[in-house]
This record gives C-alpha cells, structure tokens and sequence, in this order.
C-alpha cells in the first residue's frame, strides 16, 4: 500500500515538471519573457510598446474614492521600490490612467482591461478591487528597455475564474 502512494506521488510530480512548464511556455508572453501570477484570461499581444524612463505621471478619475486613490498609490510606491521610477499624480507624458468608466460587464467585480499605447497605460476597471489587481499585473509587465523602462504592447482583459480571490 504504501508502495503504491508513493509511486503515485512520484508520478504527480513527474506529470507537475513536465506539463505545467510547457503548458507556460506555450502562451505568447511567456514566449516574451514575461510570466504573469495569476494569467490573465485573455491577452492580446501587439501595439505599440509602453516606454518610459525615471518619471511617470499617475492620474485617476475626478471624484475616485479612496480606494481607487490607495490603488494609485500602491503604483507609486511600487514603481519607486521596484524599479526606482518616480510616480507622481497629475497629467503629462507618460501616462498611467486608472478609471473605473468604460470597464466591459466580462471583468465583473474584480476584473480589469489594461492596454499599453506609446505613451501611456490605462487601466479600466469596474470598481476598486478590479483597479487593485490591475496595478498589481501592471507591476508585474514592467522589463529593461535602453534608457529606462517597458511594457509591452499588449492588451489584457481579466476576471476571475472563481467568486472570490
């Protein structure tokens, strides 16, 4: 018996070293060097890469609660902390937008769209907790680029696959 769970085991993580790393390497950002926790549910890759160097504006809709407010700056902080880029509310170039207008019913609650444009991100999200998560993928895009900072061109629409995450 014992035999017999541990040849189970064993195969359980043999199938785990061999099928969840080709099954990641098979979607298009991880063939981009990029390896999102959790995936997104759909991503579009393409368009025009996000540049940006030691300087990001960070801007929210007029009216946003606290809570949208707070998910602006946790950004802040973590462009800061992680990769040294300052920032600061207000309009300019780059631009990160983050609102809660425009959001498709798809993302619910706690889903988002982000999109990358040549000069600015906008993260759309129906309600804070949406907003939350996508600050939180939008730290996780960023990689090197000559003269600072990248996100690749891409569009990402997320939910959650289950009621609360």
């Amino acid at each position: 018996m014992a035999r017999n769970i541990y040849c189970f085991a064993i195969s359980l993580l043999l199938l785990a070293v061999v099928v969840v790393p080709s099954r990641a390497s098979s979607t298009e950002l991880w063939q981009s060097g990029i390896s999102l926790i959790p995936y997104p549910q759909e991503v579009q890759a393409g368009g025009e890469d996000f540049v940006f160097g030691g300087h990001v504006s960070i801007i929210v809709d007029n009216g946003a609660g606290s809570q949208v407010k707070f998910a602006a700056d946790e950004l802040a902080r973590m462009l800061d902390e992680e990769f040294g880029v300052e920032g600061a509310a207000g309009a300019g170039v780059p631009l990160v937008r983050l609102t809660t207008s425009g959001a498709p019913e798809v993302v619910g609650e706690q889903g988002y769209v982000l999109e990358t444009f040549a000069d600015s991100v906008i993260i759309r999200a129906a309600t804070p907790q949406g907003m939350f998560y996508g600050v939180q993928t939008l730290a996780q895009l960023v990689k090197p680029a000559r003269g600072g900072w990248a996100i690749q061109g891409l569009k990402i629409v997320d939910w959650p696959n289950i009621p609360q995450r």
